[in-house]
This record gives structure tokens, C-alpha cells and sequence, in this order.
């Protein structure tokens, strides 16, 4: 009711842009991107590899998703399995590793996670039921990392170039994520070349089209 008040809303999609403007009639609204600088990174093929899960350990981010699909994948294929995070779900994921023969590392909760851990990270993978873009998304692309997300949720679409530079699973699909998963891990190389893809499009996150074009906007209204 009171976006049609505001001077402005920033939105992060165009899709959320055109349903503000003519469902709300909201004057101005405007599509401001998260901030995303580019990192240096390198990723080879190893042996096994190391899949990781950054972020809360809560029901809409779906950890839980994460633990069980890699778990049953690990039967076919051998790779660590990596949780970063603290949340209400830590008790369950705990409980499902003492369940499953399978190590699994849980590291707690670590502040700037991923570019901590970066070096290690071979995939990450989200699992969002809903998210804004995801900011982990972007951060890992921004370290060249291979990356396994949510179709349709958040910017994952656009960030991954519908599947053209990263890997798209149907949301709630144990079938499509472990496909997806198994592929990167079957194929590196693949993972690899798609990466470097995602990082070079993450210039419409740079700078000037982020934290200045949000100046500016704010700027505008005053």
C-alpha cells in the first residue's frame, strides 16, 4: 500500500520493476543490482573434489535439501561434502551426518566465509526456496568458482546466463540437482569454461551500475 507513496523503490529485477509500475502504479521505480568487485581465482581438476553450502542454516535457504542430495549422490560419486553456516536447521543437519556414514564437515558459522574459504571451494551450491539474488551467487562467481543453483529464484538466471555459464536445477527436484551436481563433478572441465563465463559477465555488477547508480538515484529525489 505504501510503495505508491514513495519517492522511490529499488527494486533487483526488471520482472519485480513491471509488476511495482502496474499493479502498485508506483511512479518510480528503479532496477539497482548488489555490488559484485571481481576477484582473482583459479580452479583445476583434482581428484575429489570439495562441494560446499555457504550461508544460514535456515528453512528457506533448505541446508537440509543440500545435506540429503549430496549424501545420496556420494554413493555414486566420491566428494567432500562442506556446510559453512549456523542456523535453526544445524541440529537436523547434525543429526542426518551422525546418521550417514558419510564425513561430512560442518564448520560453523565464519565471518566472510567465502572469501576465507575460497581457495577450497570447488563448487558451491544454493538452495534458496526464494532469495533476492543470492549475494553468496555472486560472490562465488567473483572467485571463478562453479556454481549449481535454483532455477528462477532470485538472479539466478541472470547470473548464470540461464545455464550458459553455471548450472540451474528445477527448484525442489532431487533428481535435477543431483544430475546437475554429477555433471559438473563428471566434468571439471566443463564447470570450469562456464565459470569463467559468469565472471566475465558480472561487469553489469560493477561499480557504476551499482553503488553509483544508487547514489545517483537517492541523489535525484533529494
Amino acid at each position: 500500500f505504501f510503495y505508491k507513496y514513495a519517492d522511490l523503490v529499488i527494486t533487483f529485477s526488471n520482472q519485480n520493476k513491471l509488476y511495482l509500475e502496474k499493479k502498485i502504479k508506483v511512479k518510480n521505480v528503479k532496477v539497482i543490482y548488489n555490488y559484485f568487485p571481481k576477484f582473482s581465482g583459479t580452479k583445476r581438476k583434482k581428484k575429489i573434489y570439495n562441494v560446499f553450502f555457504i550461508g544460514r542454516l535456515v528453512p528457506d535457504k533448505d541446508p537440509i535439501f543440500f545435506v540429503k542430495n549430496c549424501i545420496a549422490l556420494n554413493n555414486k560419486i566420491n566428494f567432500n561434502i562442506n556446510v559453512v553456516g549456523k542456523g535453526q536447521c544445524l541440529h537436523e543437519i547434525e543429526k542426518i551426518c551422525n546418521n550417514s556414514r558419510k564425513k561430512i564437515k560442518i564448520y560453523g558459522f565464519i565471518e566472510n566465509g567465502l572469501q576465507k574459504l575460497n581457495k577450497k571451494i570447488d563448487i558451491l551450491c544454493i538452495t534458496s526456496k526464494f532469495d533476492g539474488t543470492p549475494n553468496v551467487l555472486g560472490e562465488a562467481v567473483s572467485f571463478k568458482i562453479p556454481c549449481l543453483a535454483p532455477k528462477n529464484v532470485g538472479l539466478s538466471n541472470l547470473i548464470l546466463s540461464n545455464g550458459k555459464s553455471g548450472y540451474l536445477y528445477q527448484p525442489n527436484s532431487d533428481m535435477s540437482f543431483q544430475n546437475n551436481l554429477y555433471k559438473m563433478l563428471n566434468n571439471y572441465d566443463l564447470a570450469i569454461t562456464k565459470s569463467k563465463k559468469a565472471y566475465k559477465n558480472l561487469d553489469k555488477f560493477n561499480l557504476e551500475n551499482t553503488l553509483e547508480k544508487l547514489q545517483k538515484s537517492i541523489n535525484e529525489i533529494l
